[in-house]
């Protein structure tokens, strides 16, 4: 959102830009925009950002008034209620988890900023003082500000992560064409993006694209084992798409591309209900029901918790090449499904009970990477398998009343 521009060209168009006085209404809202960006954090995670603010309040129009008032004060019961419950909860007035629940995922600077006394004593105004404020319009009608987060240091942006597809056989068997499309079309429109803005992409691909492998370990310059129109290349090959495209970007159009291969990554925060390896195991596990194994157990996965993940992204995108170069990124420590599963009982502190389900078709037998790349540029995976079971399991029946 724009500030309201204090200056507009000169008429007679020989002096360039001349400063004409602010009308009242102006300057009423210039001060009304610049007390609540004053009143905004500055330091730590939102330095050098700005705060990006509606410069008028937007009125609560009538019909959405009269949809309100059908519904009833229920709706302001319920939302005063969730706010309060957080509050108290914030406070320690309530179990602490409710506060820690509602912001999961939040960086810390921003929870500490929503949890200040000036928050917390005006639960009947603030909604969610990161994204909404409510203030009285004109004539004292409803009305509500945005103060929303300029991620962006001085509105430049200097980086692209992609990392936007399905990811489970589930997921991508329900959603094929969509897979294609954000892998694909997807990938073109960021790598436009990127040249307009001149930013750094990074394309999240995967350990996929080689198929099922006929090499171990995995090293980049495998082409793979891939079928082009098996069950599984919506993923395989929309992965596989997106680098040829990223390659053409770098080549051909001066892109500042990144490609890396993730392999079998797993944390807090997945989807139990998606159908992949770990989630799946704990959760049943956690459920107390057999654990589900698809084929004999034996086909083979290098799990990679999302925390060495995350580094592993950060240190490509800032690292230099001098031509594109596909990274690995996963851990060298392959073990079969029924050693996961396994390693997934004993965090959970459940007896290692399976139940053999069909196999899945095309799913590869062996997943090791070579990341001799990723480790010349600084990047070792240092959480092992134990305790990133032991990390997830933990978040699942601390923190997840379900998946989300």
């Amino acid at each position: 959102m724009e500030k309201p521009k204090e200056t507009t060209e000169n008429p007679a168009g020989a002096g360039g830009m001349t400063s004409l006085p602010l009308s009242p209404d102006v300057e009423n809202a210039l001060a009304r925009v610049n007390a609540i960006r004053a009143a905004m954090p500055s330091d730590g995670l939102f330095a050098e950002k700005d705060w990006l603010t509606s410069p008028e309040p937007f009125l609560i129009d009538e019909k959405l008034a009269d949809e309100l008032e059908r519904l009833g004060h229920r709706l302001n019961l319920f939302n005063r209620a969730c706010n309060l419950l957080y509050h108290l909860s914030a406070q320690g007035r309530q179990p602490r988890w409710v506060a820690d629940y509602l912001d999961a995922g939040k960086p810390r600077e921003l929870v500490e900023y929503s949890r200040q006394k000036k928050f917390r004593d005006d639960i009947s105004h603030v909604i969610r003082p990161d994204v909404i404020l409510t203030e009285q319009g004109p004539d004292k009608r409803p009305a509500f500000t945005i103060a929303e987060l300029d991620t962006v240091p001085g509105g430049r942006l200097t980086g692209i992560y992609h990392l936007a597809s399905p990811a489970s056989p589930k997921a991508y068997g329900d959603m094929p064409w969509q897979t294609i499309a954000a892998n694909v079309t997807g990938t073109m429109s960021l790598i436009d993006l990127a040249l307009e803005r001149e930013a750094m992409l990074l394309f999240a691909s995967t350990s996929e694209v080689y198929g099922d492998p006929l090499v171990d370990p995995q090293p980049e310059t495998y082409f793979g084992n891939v079928n082009p129109i098996g069950p599984r290349a919506c993923y395989d090959e929309g992965k596989r798409c997106g680098e040829a495209a990223m390659s053409v970007g770098v080549r051909n159009r001066g892109l500042d591309g990144r490609i890396v291969r993730i392999f079998n990554g797993y944390g807090p925060r997945m989807d139990s209900a998606d159908g992949r390896l770990v989630p799946s195991l704990l959760q049943a596990a956690h459920e107390g029901l057999p654990l589900p194994i698809h084929g004999d157990g034996r086909q083979r996965r290098s799990m990679t918790y999302v925390d060495d993940l995350v580094e592993g992204l950060l240190c490509v995108g800032k690292a230099r090449f001098s031509e594109l170069a596909p990274v690995n990124l996963g851990a060298d420590d392959e073990r079969s499904v029924l050693d996961i599963a396994a390693a997934a009982a004993a965090a959970a502190q459940a007896a290692p009970v399976y139940e053999y389900l069909p196999a899945r078709p095309e799913d590869p037998q062996r997943r090791r990477p070579d990341a001799s790349l990723a480790a010349s540029l600084g990047w070792r995976p240092r959480i092992t398998l134990g305790e990133g079971l032991r990390r997830t399991y933990a978040w699942m029946i601390r923190d997840a009343l379900e998946y989300a």
